[in-house]
């Protein structure tokens, strides 16, 4: 009787580990696609914003302030990704070559779930290899010339801006 007793706690045990196991894997996984999904939501989002940009710009390269802050109005950046704090593209026109020009990409960012940073500035993105991809195929998308101020990009581009 002993015998069996030890022997059905046993075949317990072991149904409650498996089970265990299964819950736990099942829940990383979930996790792990939810991830994944964020990521990949967060960088369509920036590439969208890039590109959106890069449009704008070749519309009319001499887009005022107030057109751009209509623009932002319009695209509904504050209610449509609330992690942006502020976004902009920045002509830098060199004086003897007005037709040449660098574009600054500055994106700064709030992160809601650590309210103790304040922002993120988007110029580094060297450590960052979602912004890394979501710039290199904005950069092949839409051409632009990046400034030297944006770090790590050199390698990306090809260029050595």
């Amino acid at each position: 009787m002993l015998v069996v007793g030890i022997a059905l706690s046993a075949v317990a045990a072991l149904f409650a580990y498996r089970e265990y196991e299964a819950n736990e894997v099942r829940r990383f996984s979930e996790a792990t696609n939810e991830v994944r999904d964020s990521l990949e939501t967060r960088a369509r989002s920036f590439e969208n914003m890039l590109l959106q940009m890069a449009g704008l710009y070749a519309l009319s390269p001499k887009i005022t302030a107030e057109e751009f802050h209509d623009y932002v109005g319009y695209a509904g950046l504050p209610r449509n990704d609330r992690g942006v704090y502020t976004f902009g593209i920045f002509k830098r026109v060199n004086q003897s070559s007005p037709e040449d020009y660098k574009m600054i990409i500055d994106v700064h960012e709030v992160n809601p779930e650590v309210p103790y940073k304040t922002a993120t500035p988007g110029t580094d993105v060297s450590h960052d290899p979602v912004r890394m991809e979501v710039i290199r195929a904005s950069t092949e998308a839409a051409k632009p010339k990046l400034s030297g101020l944006i770090t790590g990009l050199a390698n990306i581009t090809g260029r050595g801006y």
